[in-house]
């Protein structure tokens, strides 16, 4: 009798104490959509080049893309599935400024959460933030299916100071809107205009 009122003793913490009190779902709960990674992914560190105003070469040394898994209630014995949250970040210093691009993605309990602004690394008052251009805002998080790419649909062609630009994803300057941030998926970006970082 005793070792089965400690049976049940057992079973009844366990259920309060560990992952059986939270939803389990598979590892790919968690996971980015493969597309939506290739927006701003650097397998190995990279330098890109971009040329300002047509005539002076600036060189972006660009560091290898953060990818990770973390655990949402770090610290507890185990990992509950649903806990898990898979993140991108991207850190891009701008050469000869004191600013950098911050750039993340993370699908977190299928939500995504997007940012993508630019800010003095000695002033963190000094900020840039950017959103789609003729779209919401792109900061609140958005419901999220891994199997369904969330950054295709923003795909477009554009033609912005006389230059054509094809299947980009492009962001506007919130407070400014002749400053625009251009992604293009697989390893390329450009960066036009940004006359507030740019300026002698």
């Amino acid at each position: 009798m005793k070792n089965i009122i400690r049976l049940i003793l057992f079973l009844t913490i366990s259920i309060f104490t560990s992952c059986a009190t939270c939803e389990e779902r598979p590892d790919t709960y968690s996971y980015l959509n493969e597309f939506d990674k290739s927006i701003l992914h650097f397998k190995i560190d990279t330098e890109l080049k971009y040329l300002k105003n047509n005539s002076e070469e600036i060189t972006f040394k660009i560091p290898k893309t953060v990818n990770e898994f973390y655990n949402l209630r770090e610290g507890d014995d185990e990992v509950c599935y649903a806990d898990l949250c898979e993140t991108e970040v991207n850190q891009i210093d701008i050469p000869n400024t004191e600013f950098q691009i911050s750039y993340s993605i993370r699908n977190q309990m299928e939500s995504l959460f997007h940012s993508i602004y630019i800010y003095n690394i000695n002033n963190y008052d000094d900020t840039i933030d950017y959103t789609f251009l003729n779209q919401n805002n792109n900061t609140a998080p958005k419901s999220y299916n891994k199997n369904t790419s969330f950054f295709e649909p923003y795909l477009q062609d554009t033609t912005i100071n006389n230059k054509e630009y094809k299947n980009v994803i492009v962001y506007v300057d919130v407070n400014n809107a002749s400053n625009y941030l251009i992604l293009k998926p697989s390893e390329e970006f450009y960066i036009l205009i940004l006359k507030m970082i740019f300026m002698n």
